[in-house]
């Protein structure tokens, strides 16, 4: 319930909302389940961004992008583009930069 909870949030940018259920239901969210916990961590750094909180939204984004790495899913590396995307239009921030600069080499 945490999770669909703090997704809606998100989405509705209402970071002071989102984060509290997200970062409680991620705790005990196994790695082992990388391809939701890369989508939970995504809507978790979007939030963050929201909130301007940019070093929690980049630790976020790196977390999911590590999660994703050996996933064969389309849908985290789709969502981690877009989650990129809307930081760049926050800030330039060296990490996510970095991540979005390996993402394109990737491709």
């Amino acid at each position: 319930m945490d999770i669909m909870t703090g997704r809606c949030w998100s989405a509705l940018q209402r970071p002071l909302r989102a984060v509290p259920p997200l970062d409680r239901a991620l705790r005990a969210f196994p790695d082992a389940y990388a391809r939701d916990k890369a989508i939970y961590l995504l809507a978790l750094a979007e939030a963050y961004l929201h909130g301007r909180e940019l070093d929690l939204a980049a630790a976020s984004i790196s977390q999911a992008h590590r999660l994703t790495s050996g996933v064969a899913s389309a849908r985290p590396a789709l969502q981690l583009r877009r989650t990129l995307a809307m930081a760049s239009g926050v800030v330039a921030a060296r990490p996510m930069r970095e991540l979005q600069a390996e993402l394109d080499v990737g491709r």
